[in-house]
């Protein structure tokens, strides 16, 4: 349920569930056929996205709201949020074409020079760590926002409706990609992203965490912690969070990338913002 395109750096963490059930938390055949399906191809949609509007409308083009000239690094955040946008609304039909019975929450990031894009459907987190004081301090920042009626944004882009959603099962997303009978009887869960542009950090090494719902069940700080702590006794640090998050047969997905600072600069080793990398 982990998906890598190597040479855009995007990553993705899915989770299926199956939307017949009383609870998302339930997975089942479906929702792994889901997951699958949302790993392999979200991200060369998202890729085809991204070149394509890159076909139509060059960076160079792109202009701001009051019709000025964007800088270059604004250029790529508009054009890849719009890509991420639009691989999630390809992978969301694609799930309720294939596979009715499923729905699947979504995380995924994409590392650029002009920043990490966070896209997110569902209950799923990206969380991140930066290292300052040389690695003395570790910062603690949420980069999504689960997706449910309990949450504030989610209230506010539901106000009309949000006593019928505290009504769904437990568990039961306010966005998610697939599930299309649950959207048939709740017209106003929709699978559409939250992104995010979060700068390169010019302090120290940073930590993104990936994770399915499973994984923060403890918040978002201990999670982060047991990554870092693995990362520096030279332990795999996404298999630390999916032993010590899984105990009790809890379905745990996670992904840890590791991030150097500066990623951002003229000596980034990143694709610059212009170029088109082929499919």
């Amino acid at each position: 349920r982990c998906a890598v395109a190597d040479q855009l750096h995007i990553f993705l963490v899915a989770d299926g569930f199956s939307s017949t059930s009383k609870a998302a938390s339930q997975h089942s055949d479906a929702g792994s056929q889901g997951a699958t399906l949302c790993a392999s191809e979200m991200p060369r949609q998202v890729v085809h996205a991204f070149m394509g509007r890159q076909k139509l409308t060059p960076l160079w083009a792109q202009v701001g709201e009051d019709g000025g000239r964007l800088e270059e690094a604004d250029q790529a955040a508009v054009a890849w949020a719009e890509a991420l946008t639009t691989g999630y609304a390809s992978v969301n039909w694609m799930l309720t074409e294939k596979v009715p019975d499923a729905g699947c929450h979504a995380i995924a990031c994409v590392v650029t020079r002009s920043g990490l894009y966070v896209a997110s459907v569902g209950l799923g987190r990206a969380v991140i760590g930066t290292e300052t004081d040389g690695g003395r301090t570790l910062l603690c920042d949420e980069a999504s926002t689960p997706h449910d009626a309990t949450s504030e944004t989610e209230q506010s882009r539901l106000s009309d409706v949000i006593k019928t959603l505290k009504q769904l099962p437990p568990g039961i997303p306010t966005r998610c990609l697939g599930a299309p009978r649950l959207k048939q009887s709740n017209p106003s869960i929709t699978g559409l992203p939250d992104v995010a542009r979060i700068e390169h950090s010019e302090e120290g090494r940073r930590f993104v965490l990936l994770g399915s719902p499973g994984l923060w069940d403890s918040g978002a700080r201990l999670p982060l912690q047991w990554a870092v702590e693995a990362y520096r006794n030279g332990r795999c640090p996404a298999e630390e969070l999916v032993q010590r998050a899984g105990k009790g047969g809890r379905d745990v997905v996670a992904m840890v990338l590791v991030l150097p600072q500066g990623l951002g600069g003229e000596s980034s080793p990143l694709p610059a913002h212009s170029e088109v990398v082929q499919d």
